[in-house]
């Protein structure tokens, strides 16, 4: 755990309080990020964020669907490996906290999380 950066993703406009509303990654969990969805579907302003099952549904793995402006993917996505590359004291990384409007890319506008994937 120390020496690691974690990774918080918040996806809706009031204090989480329920399921898939806020979660904290460890990056070494994340798998990768790609613009499409595993049915083959992919969308001009978003990618996805894959990452081993953190939580205790049982599921192997889970994503965050990251929304940003249209076709500045491959610009947020080098904003999101820059971000889980830094050195925060603390190890704590925002990136993306929709009820602060606090994302780690200028391009990031929002973020929807599936812990069951």
């Amino acid at each position: 755990m120390k020496g690691e950066n974690y990774l918080y993703f918040q996806d809706d406009a009031a204090e989480a309080n329920a399921t898939d509303e806020c979660i904290m990654i460890p990056a070494s969990r994340v798998l990768g990020m790609s613009l499409g969805a595993a049915d083959g579907t992919g969308d001009a302003d978003a990618f996805y964020l894959s990452y081993e099952g953190v939580t205790n549904t049982g599921v192997a793995r889970g994503s965050v669907l990251i929304a940003c402006t249209a076709d500045k993917q491959k610009e947020a996505m080098d904003d999101v490996v820059a971000a889980m590359n830094s050195t925060p004291g603390d190890g704590f990384v925002v990136m993306c906290d929709v009820l602060n409007s606090v994302f780690c890319s200028p391009h990031i506008t929002g973020c929807t999380i599936d812990t069951t994937v």
